[in-house]
């Protein structure tokens, strides 16, 4: 894997994949694994944001 990348702006970029997989079974399962899924997301975003 090659870590730089010739750019033509600055950029921070940290993250990586999180554990775990939400296998579908039904509409209304599904539905539910998203909004988990998306919380999770929105609370990783928030904390690695801007800090000011």
């Amino acid at each position: 894997m090659w870590l730089w990348q010739d750019r033509d702006h600055l950029a921070f970029d940290a993250g990586g994949r999180e554990p775990g997989f939400e296998r579908f079974v039904n509409p209304t399962q599904f539905a539910l694994d998203a909004q988990t899924v998306a919380r999770r997301a929105a609370d990783l975003a928030l904390e690695t944001g801007p800090r000011s």
